[in-house]
This record gives C-alpha cells, structure tokens and sequence, in this order.
C-alpha cells in the first residue's frame, strides 16, 4: 500500500478534512513507519508551542561577562566554534536547547559551532532545529573514533531551539544539568573592537 505523503503533510499542518483524518488514521494502523513520523511531528509541534514560552533574562550578556572576567576565549574569526561534549543518557522526556546568537563578528555574516556526542551504541545522530526547519535528515552527526559523533555547522545571528536525537527517537540530556529533565543551553557571542568573546552559560 502507498504511503499517502500528501496527507501526512496537511495532518502536520492541521488540514485534513473528517474524512482525510480517517483514512490516515487507517492507514497508520498498517504502517509503523507513516506512524513513527506523524508522532515525530506531533512532538515537533509540541515542542515549538513549548518553545514559545522560554524567556531570556535582559542581563544575562551582563553576567556572562562577568563570569569571563579577564580571561576572554579567543575565536578565529572566519571559524569560530564552541564545542559540547554531550554523554548519551536515554530519557522519556523532550529535551530542548536554546541557542541565542544577538551579536556576531563584525564583518562576519555567520559562525561555526561544532556539535559532539559521545554514544557509541548508536546508528544515528540528528541535529534538529529552528535553523534546519526541525528536518531529522537535514543535519547528521558523522561518527569517529571511540564513538564520538560530531558535525559542525554555520549558524547566523539569532536564537535557536535544537535538540540531538539518537536513531530518530531518543533525546540528548546534558548529564551535567542539575534540573535533567528541563535543560536550557544559552550560547553568546559577544564581540568588542579589541577582542573577541566567547562564553556558555547553562540556563
């Protein structure tokens, strides 16, 4: 039986007339993989109305720097990345990391941020976001040596929710985050006409 795209693309935009919803839902009772990916948009969905809520505090650059003191973190300018090293622990729940990039390098229209994990077990590694309209395939981590995934992107200036997802169902949480099921990365670039800043801060 053909996987009827069409309607799996109006169910994801709330379209589908009484009788569209009936026939996908009948179909969904016969193919596992049709129903892998309407639950898979369905968390989507839910996420971004989730991420709607996340408020950044308007001091936070303020205590960044703070944190920096005098000791500032050179970047290249032409590739600048900052690199997490991410430990694999398998969650029921949706973890979200947001991403806010207010200020780049002058001149510089974007910046290199470079994404690893540490999960050896897995087959597949996804970078999903606002950055890659939350497409499973659009970015994938390459696996290398001890089974470290990792894959480095362009990001432009903006905030950014993301998440990595393991074989296109299990979430990434930050081991080192106290609150574990509710993870928030803000990441800030910051730049001045002397040196070039760079800092994290878990939210």
């Amino acid at each position: 039986m053909k996987c009827p795209k069409e309607l799996i693309e109006k169910y994801i935009e709330n379209e589908l007339t009484d009788e569209e919803k009936t026939k996908l839902l009948a179909h969904l009772t016969t193919c596992k993989k049709c129903d892998r990916e309407i639950k898979f948009w369905t968390n989507m969905n839910n996420i971004k109305k989730e991420l709607n809520k996340i408020e950044v505090s308007p001091d936070l650059s303020q205590k960044i720097m703070s944190k920096l003191g005098n000791k500032p973190i050179s970047a290249e300018p032409r590739n600048q990345s900052l690199i997490w090293n991410w430990k694999l622990i398998p969650v029921m729940a949706v973890v979200i990391l947001t991403v806010i990039i207010p200020l780049i390098l002058k001149g510089h229209k974007r910046v290199y941020v470079t994404f690893k994990l540490e999960a050896n077990s897995a087959h597949t590694v996804s970078l999903v976001g606002d950055f890659n309209n939350w497409d499973l395939n659009a970015a994938k981590l390459k696996k290398g040596t001890g089974g470290v995934w990792e894959a480095t992107i362009p990001v432009k200036p903006g905030k950014y929710q993301y998440t990595l997802i393991i074989d296109g169902k299990e979430w990434v949480l930050d081991p080192q985050d106290e609150k574990k099921f509710d993870c928030n990365m803000e990441l800030y670039f910051i730049s001045n006409p002397e040196e070039n800043y760079v800092a994290a801060t878990r939210g």
